[in-house]
C-alpha cells in the first residue's frame, strides 16, 4: 500500500499544481510565484466545475475535471510563451530584462519543503497503521463517506453534498434526508479525484491529501508570507521560518488529531491563509497596474479557495489582517498632506471608523440565518482563568504539553515588534486571537458565541489560528537570538576567531531548539516519563490510527463487510446500526446502507418517523404492518449487524450517541427472529435477508 500512497501523493501534487502553475505563468508571473500560488487557482476551479457538471449532467472524473483543464492551460501557456519570446527579444534590444528570482529564494522554498517532508514522515506517515489507516471518529465517518459518494456517483458538487447521491430521485422512502446541500467540499473533491484515478481506498486518498497540504501547500504558503513580511531583512530570517513553520503542535498537527474531528477541511483551508494574507499585503504596498490587477485576481481566487475548503478560513484571514489594516490607515493618514496638528486626530478617527465598520459586518454575519447552527455551536469551557493564562503563555492551549522553547521565541519576537513598529500589527493580531482562545476556554454564553462562534467555539481551531500568526513572531525571535549571539561573540573574542565561534554557537542554538521542540516523549532514568508536545501528539495519532485495537470497525468487521458485498444485491438497501461502525462499510465497500455515517445525522430533528419506527420495532417485521410498509417503501432487503445484541462491553465500541435503549428493535434481532434468513454469520456479526411477506 505504501507504493500506492506515494503514487497518490504524486498524482495529487500534479492535480493541484500543474494547471495552476501554467495558468499563472501564462500571465507572466515568475516561476516561484506560479508554483507556490497554483493551489489558489486549481482548488476553486475544480470546485466550480463540480457544480457546473452536476447541473448539466456530466459525471466528474479525472477525464472531465483535470484533463481538460490541463490541456487548456498547456495551450494558453504555449501561446503566452510564443508571445513572451517576442517581447523578451524586444526587451533585450532595448536593454531591459526582468530581474530573475534569486537562488536564495529557491533555496528558501526548498528548505521549507524539505523540513516539512522530514517532519511529516516522522509525525504523520509513521503514526499511520498502514497507508490506508484512519481515525474512526464520527466526523471522519462523514468525510470518508462523502469521498466515496463523490467518486461513486460522479457528482462532485459542493452545492449537492450528500452521502446518498445514488438514492436521489428514485422516489424511495429514506430514513434520513438524502437531498444534498452546500458543504465546503474541496478537500473531499481532491481525495475523490485520487480515488477515481488510482482506485485506492478512500482513507488512503484522505491521508495523501493531508500529506500534500502538510508538506507542500502550507510550507510554501508560509514561505511566501514570511518572504513578503521580511523582504527588507536578510534571507536568513526567511530561511529560519522553515524550522518554525511546522513547530506549533496546534497547527497543522492539531488538525489531524481526532479529538475534535478530525478537522481535515480546516487543515486545508488554514494552509492557504498565509497566501491570502500575502496577496492583501502586497496589494497595499502598491505597484504597477498589471501587478495590482494580478494580485487582485489572486486574492479573489484565494478567498474562493478558502470558502470552498472551509469558510472559517476566510474569517481567520480577516481576523489576522484587521490590525494590519488599522496600521495601514494610520500610516497613510500620518504620511498624507494634511496639517501636522490634525493628522493624529484624523488617523485615530479613521482607525476607529474602520473598527466600527468591522464590528457592524461581524454582527451582520453573526446574525445571518444560514450561520446560526455554526455560531451557536458550543464547546464547553474547560479551564480556569489562571490555568488558561498559563496555557496561552506556554503554547499549550488545549494540548496537555507545553512548548516552552517555542514560547520563548514568540516572546522575543513580540518584544522585537515593540522596537520595530512596522511589525507591531503581528503582535496585536496574536494578542487578539489569544484573547479569543481565553474567552473560549474560560467562559460560556453570548460573548463566547459572538467572538468565537465562526469557529464553532472550538478550542482546537482557535489554537490553530494563534499558531498561524505565532509563526512569524517565533521566526523573528529565533533570528534576534542569532543576531544577539553574533554581537556577543564579536565582543568576546578577536575578529579573526569570531566568525567560527558565531557559526558554532548559531548552529548549536538552532540544533538545540530543534531537539527541545520536536523531540518525542521519553523516559528520564530516575525521573520517570517526560511528555513533550510532539510526543503527546504522536501518541494520540498512533492510537487513533491503530487498527488492531478494539474499535468500531475492526479488521474482522471490515473483512465481514467485504463478504457482505459479494452476497447482497446492490439494488436493495441494507438496514444497519448507525453507531456500531457499520457506516464505514459504505465508505470502503460501497454497501448500500441506510445509515452511512454515525447517528450524528439523526440529531437536531434529522431523523424521520420511519427511522424511529424501525429502530424500535424492526424485530416485529414478520407481524407489524407498519414496519413491513416502511421496509417495502425504503427498498430494504437486508439487515447488517456487527455487534449482535447491542450490549456495550470492553471489546465492543460504539459512538457516544449510542445507548441500547435507542435501538431496542434492532438489538432484539437474532437468528430466531421470524421473517429473517441468515446469509452470513461470524462471531457476533450477522447478515440477514428479509423474507417476503405472505
Amino acid at each position: 500500500m505504501w507504493v500506492e500512497f506515494l503514487l497518490a501523493c504524486i498524482v495529487l501534487a500534479g492535480i493541484v499544481y500543474v494547471p495552476g502553475c501554467l495558468f499563472l505563468k501564462s500571465f507572466r508571473s515568475d516561476w516561484l510565484t506560479s508554483i507556490v500560488c497554483a493551489p489558489v487557482f486549481t482548488i476553486p476551479v475544480y470546485s466550480m466545475l463540480g457544480v457546473v457538471y452536476a447541473q448539466i449532467g456530466v459525471a466528474a472524473s479525472m477525464a472531465t475535471l483535470v484533463v481538460p483543464l490541463v490541456v487548456l492551460e498547456v495551450v494558453i501557456f504555449g501561446c503566452s510563451l510564443a508571445r513572451g519570446t517576442v517581447r523578451f527579444a524586444a526587451s533585450l534590444r532595448a536593454g531591459q530584462q526582468r530581474r530573475p528570482i534569486t537562488r536564495s529564494a529557491w533555496f528558501g522554498l526548498f528548505c521549507y519543503v524539505l523540513v516539512a517532508a522530514i517532519l511529516a514522515f516522522f509525525y504523520y506517515v509513521q503514526t499511520l497503521d498502514g497507508a490506508w489507516s484512519f481515525a474512526q471518529d464520527s466526523d471522519n465517518s462523514w468525510h470518508l463517506a462523502l469521498i466515496q459518494s463523490f467518486s461513486q456517483s460522479g457528482n462532485a458538487s459542493m452545492l449537492d453534498a450528500t452521502l446518498y447521491h445514488d438514492l436521489e430521485g428514485l422516489g424511495l422512502t429514506t430514513l434520513v434526508p438524502v437531498t444534498g446541500s452546500f458543504y465546503p467540499a474541496a478537500w473531499h473533491i481532491l481525495a475523490a479525484l485520487d480515488v477515481m484515478a488510482l482506485q485506492v481506498p478512500v482513507s488512503l486518498a484522505a491521508n495523501a491529501v493531508n500529506c500534500l497540504f502538510i508538506i507542500l501547500v502550507f510550507p510554501s504558503s508560509m514561505f511566501l508570507f514570511l518572504r513578503t513580511l521580511f523582504e527588507k531583512h536578510s534571507w536568513l530570517l526567511v530561511c529560519l521560518g522553515s524550522i518554525i513553520c511546522l513547530g506549533f503542535v496546534a497547527f497543522p498537527w492539531g488538525m489531524v488529531l481526532s479529538v475534535s474531528g478530525p478537522l481535515f477541511p480546516n487543515l486545508a483551508g488554514f494552509s492557504l491563509v498565509p497566501l491570502c494574507c500575502t496577496f492583501f499585503i502586497r496589494l497595499c504596498r502598491g505597484g504597477s497596474r498589471r501587478r495590482m490587477a494580478m494580485l487582485a485576481i489572486l486574492l479573489v481566487f484565494g478567498l474562493m479557495a478558502l470558502v470552498v475548503l472551509h469558510a472559517n478560513a476566510a474569517f481567520t484571514t480577516a481576523l489576522i489582517l484587521i490590525p494590519f489594516c488599522v496600521y495601514q490607515i494610520f500610516l497613510r493618514i500620518m504620511n498624507s498632506g494634511l496639517r501636522s496638528s490634525i493628522k493624529p486626530w484624523y488617523a485615530v478617527a479613521g482607525c476607529l471608523a474602520f473598527l466600527v465598520g468591522v464590528a457592524v459586518i461581524w454582527y451582520l454575519l453573526y446574525t445571518t440565518p444560514y450561520l446560526q447552527s455554526t455560531v451557536h455551536y458550543n464547546w464547553a469551557s474547560y479551564a480556569s482563568i489562571r490555568q488558561e493564562l498559563v496555557n496561552i503563555v506556554t503554547l499549550g492551549f488545549r494540548v496537555p504539553a507545553a512548548q516552552i522553547s517555542l514560547a520563548i521565541l514568540v516572546f522575543i519576537g513580540i518584544l522585537y515588534t515593540l522596537y520595530e513598529r512596522r511589525y507591531l500589527w503581528l503582535t496585536v493580531s496574536y494578542a487578539v486571537i489569544c484573547a479569543f482562545c481565553f474567552v473560549g476556554a474560560t467562559t460560556d454564553g453570548a460573548l463566547k458565541s459572538f467572538l468565537t462562534g465562526f469557529w464553532y467555539t472550538d478550542p482546537y481551531r482557535l489554537a490553530a489560528m494563534a499558531a498561524l500568526i505565532g509563526i512569524p513572531l517565533a521566526t523573528l525571535g529565533l533570528y534576534i537570538l542569532l543576531q544577539a549571539v553574533k554581537k556577543i561573540s564579536t565582543r568576546m573574542v578577536a575578529p579573526e576567531k569570531s566568525k567560527s565561534l558565531i557559526t558554532i554557537l548559531s548552529v548549536a542554538l538552532v540544533i538545540g531548539f530543534i531537539a527541545v521542540n520536536y523531540y518525542p516523549s521519553y523516559t528520564l532514568p530516575g525521573r520517570g516519563n517526560v511528555v513533550t508536545a510532539f510526543g503527546d501528539y504522536e501518541t494520540c495519532n498512533i492510537l487513533a490510527n491503530l487498527q488492531d485495537r478494539d474499535n468500531l470497525y475492526d479488521r474482522e468487521e471490515a473483512a465481514f463487510a467485504g463478504k457482505v458485498k459479494d452476497v447482497v444485491d446492490p439494488a436493495y438497501c441494507i438496514y444497519n446500526n448507525a453507531d456500531d461502525g457499520s457506516p464505514f462499510a459504505y465508505a470502503f465497500e460501497g454497501l448500500n446502507l441506510c445509515y452511512r455515517r454515525s447517528a450524528a445525522q439523526l440529531l437536531d430533528g434529522g431523523e424521520s418517523v420511519q427511522s424511529e419506527l424501525l429502530r424500535n420495532r424492526i424485530d416485529d417485521l414478520a407481524s407489524d404492518d407498519e414496519v413491513q410498509k416502511v421496509i417495502k417503501d425504503a427498498n430494504i432487503r437486508y439487515i447488517l449487524i456487527l455487534d449482535l445484541g447491542g450490549e456495550i462491553t470492553d471489546e465492543r465500541c460504539f459512538y457516544g450517541y449510542y445507548t441500547p435503549s435507542k435501538w431496542t428493535g434492532f438489538n432484539n434481532i437474532d437468528d430466531e427472529t421470524p421473517g429473517l434468513k441468515t446469509l452470513l454469520a461470524e462471531g457476533d456479526m450477522r447478515l440477514y435477508e428479509i423474507l417476503p411477506v405472505n
